[in-house]
């Protein structure tokens, strides 16, 4: 049995910084198209209100159908001034300490002498070291077992190494390992490629998403000696616990309870990226691809579920598997993958060839005012576009400096409004949903003012991403439901990516939330409802 963290292409996720910003890569909304298979499988400060009212509970209609999908992200309107200390839910213990790692002398690798040298290599054999003194303590804690040490080791591969273990041959070579890391149940050992991979994990995405990969693939070993390999666990539950097990150890780090290693807020941003990085492509599910790993937003999601509640939370997966969020494109419609992939940017024949604002539109036109019925009066907002050295349209209370690089609701005109450069180069960097998501988010913030929620700051800002999750589980592709907006495979990836490129740089800056919050509220929109947006962000925290 072998199993492995397959990568896609590597992601950006920092880069075109704003009040809302966003970057990445791949798919789009479309208008009724049901999606069907497709055989894709790439390898894989501000302080808050004391005084806040809750939001009004915010009814359920019942006739409108959610499904799991993910929005893009909003830009708060400017916040009147607040005054608490509330903070959004997601907490992460002060970061532990840097730790001054020394060299590894040569021939001292852990199982090869003769390895070329890699300045990652003292951090990798800290993150081994810590990684296994975690199951140590994990694993009888958690599972009343005794920990059984993994007998074949760790190895790096690289071009004429020929002593790899077998797993199911003899032994195993570099071309075999290329581009990938993998745990192999025969032979009960991991091996990472130290030529390719890991080198440009290191420079791509930072020296934090080597132990997240390393702490993923041990989770294969840990699921080994419980044995998950028996064919009655799914391959993206498997995945998935993989993740839990690596974020439930990347807490250890973030909590100062290693001695050897800390886990930072970048790194913490760079863990994500990852998640995101080893994402299967768009249109991959288990019905399609054998060994399907799970979205980007199950990837980390998953990640975020051992973060917060640690391994015991991730012990419930086999049977209570979280859902992989994973939809196919539509191949009996007669339309390419490429085509179903990203709507127009600019506006086309709203019948034929809608682009992605009249798309936006036409879906939260036909949610909110139906969601809101009875509860509060809701204008339609309109949109507007202006060019980013303007000139700019009036909103009562904003400055010209905040409508650079931003997309925000603006109560006093009821419009959205939007920076239409930051916009096109979403689009052209991350995707339609990019898009589709910022303005999502705009709305929601025009449905909070509707609801005179009363909430500013970070709050707010998580608010309206967990409102835009409860909408996009409404154009999720739905078997055998003829939608009239529906979203693409991999639209959930690019609300996922933009979330992380929009979010605060800390934790602790509270004034959209971190990338991390951020999609823990999307999430719990898509998979919650309305009413675990209230209760989690609205009410709870009040």
């Amino acid at each position: 049995m072998l199993t492995s963290m397959r990568r896609r292409h590597l992601v950006p996720v920092v880069g075109v910084l704003v009040w809302v910003a966003a970057c990445g890569a791949d798919p789009g909304l479309r208008a009724r198209d049901a999606e069907v298979v497709v055989a894709t499988n790439r390898t894989d400060p501000e302080p808050v209100d004391t005084e806040v009212e809750p939001v009004d509970d915010i009814p359920v209609d019942e006739t409108v159908a959610p499904e799991p999908t993910v929005v893009p992200e909003p830009t708060v309107v400017p916040e009147p001034p607040v005054t608490d200390a509330q903070t959004a839910p997601f907490d992460p213990t002060t970061p532990g300490p840097e730790f001054e790692l020394p060299p590894i002398p040569a021939g001292e690798f852990p199982l090869d002498a003769n390895k070329p040298a890699q300045d990652y290599d003292a951090y990798l054999i800290a993150a081994l070291n810590d990684v296994q003194a975690f199951w140590r303590e994990q694993f009888p804690a958690v599972y009343g077992q005794e920990y059984v040490e993994l007998a074949g080791g760790v190895w790096p591969a690289y071009p004429g190494m020929g002593d790899i273990p077998g797993c199911g041959t003899p032994s195993t070579s570099y071309d075999e390992v290329a581009g990938n890391a993998f745990y192999c149940q025969d032979g009960d050992f991991v091996v990472y490629d130290d030529t390719t991979l890991f080198p440009e994990l290191d420079r791509e995405l930072g020296r934090a998403v080597i132990g997240v990969v390393l702490a993923h693939e041990w989770g294969h070993a840990v699921q080994a000696r419980l044995g998950f390999f028996d064919g009655t666990v799914a391959a993206t539950t498997i995945e998935l616990q993989a993740d839990c097990f690596a974020g439930a150890w990347t807490a250890r780090l973030a909590a100062g309870e290693s001695d050897v290693l800390g886990f930072t807020d970048d790194d913490i941003r760079s863990g994500l990226a990852g998640m995101i990085t080893v994402a299967d492509a768009p249109g991959t599910t288990e019905r399609n691809s054998i060994g399907a790993h799970g979205s980007a937003i199950a990837r980390v999601g998953a990640f975020q579920d051992g973060f917060r509640a640690g391994v015991g939370q991730c012990a419930t997966y086999p049977d209570s598997p979280p859902d992989p969020l994973q939809f196919e494109y539509n191949l009996e419609s007669g339309r390419s993958i490429e085509s179903q992939e990203n709507a127009s940017y600019e506006n086309g024949d709203p019948e034929q060839s809608p682009g992605i604002f009249q798309l936006i539109e036409q879906s939260l036109a036909a949610y909110w005012p139906t969601v809101l019925a009875g509860t509060a009066e809701f204008a339609l907002p309109t949109l507007s576009p202006y060019p980013t050295q303007g000139p700019f349209p009036t909103c009562e209370g904003i400055t010209d400096d905040l409508y650079v690089n931003n997309v925000f609701y603006c109560p006093s005109t009821n419009q959205v409004m939007f920076d239409d450069g930051l916009t096109r180069t979403l689009y052209a960097e991350v995707g339609d949903f990019a898009v589709g998501y910022l303005m999502a988010n705009a709305w929601s913030d025009a449905v909070q003012t509707a609801l005179d929620s009363g909430l500013g700051g970070e709050r707010r800002a998580l608010l309206n991403d967990c409102l835009t999750g409860a909408w996009t589980a409404t154009v999720l592709p739905q078997a055998g439901v003829d939608q009239d907006v529906t979203a693409s495979p991999g639209d959930l990836d690019e609300a996922v990516i933009t979330a992380v490129r929009v979010g605060d740089n800390a934790t602790d800056t509270n004034r959209v939330g971190s990338g991390f919050e951020k999609i823990e509220a999307i999430r719990t929109g898509i998979l919650g409802s309305l009413d675990a947006c209230n209760a989690t962000y609205a009410q709870a925290a009040g």
